[in-house]
C-alpha cells in the first residue's frame, strides 16, 4: 500500500511540481488549492474510508488566501 500525502497549496505551479516529485517517489498524492475542498475538512469525527483522502503525510502552505 502506498503512503498517502495530502498537499494544501494555492500556487498551481508549486502544487504541480510537488505532485510530480511525490508521484515519482511512489506516494499516492491528493492535492487541494483550498483546504475546504478536502473531504476530511468538514468532519471532526471522520473515519477514513478507502475512497477518501486520509493521509500519512500532510504538506501545507501556511499563508493561504482562505
Amino acid at each position: 500500500m502506498k503512503l498517502r500525502v495530502l498537499i494544501f497549496e494555492d500556487d498551481g505551479i508549486l502544487r504541480s511540481a510537488l505532485i510530480q516529485l511525490l508521484d515519482k517517489l511512489g506516494y499516492e498524492v491528493f492535492t487541494f488549492s483550498n483546504p475546504a475542498m478536502c473531504p476530511v475538512y468538514h468532519s471532526v469525527n471522520h473515519n477514513c474510508l478507502l475512497d477518501h483522502a486520509c493521509a500519512d503525510i500532510i504538506i501545507s502552505d501556511v499563508n493561504m488566501p482562505t
